[in-house]
């Protein structure tokens, strides 16, 4: 039996260091199969939490588009597609006649 009253901090830290050098200074086959087994834990860990996730992830369905499409599907607006095609081609044509001036053109203005 341990007698507390003569037990003293120095002691124990003293029994601990020796005990914490005696586990990194052993010949590695003393420790290789707890490190093998606590590394297969931690693999099988991960794939076990990594399947959990997928499911959990690919159970939920993300929409297309908000809303209730209805019956008839997505519907595109001809004229403001058009708009925009517009808006690109103007932009297209000033990026060609920017390009194809000698002029330096000074961003900053």
């Amino acid at each position: 039996m341990v007698d507390l009253k003569k037990l003293s901090i120095r002691e124990l830290a003293h029994e601990f260091q020796k005990e914490i050098i005696e586990i990194v200074a052993a010949h590695p086959r003393k420790y290789w199969g707890w490190f093998l087994m606590l590394a297969s834990a931690f693999i099988v860990g991960t794939i076990v939490l990594n399947g959990y996730l997928f499911i959990i992830f690919n159970a939920t369905t993300i929409p297309a588009l908000p809303g209730d499409l209805g019956a008839e599907g997505i519907s595109i607006n001809k004229s403001a597609l058009g708009e925009v095609i517009d808006v690109i081609d103007k932009r297209a044509l000033e990026f060609d006649r920017v390009l194809r001036s000698t002029v330096p053109l000074d961003p900053a203005l």
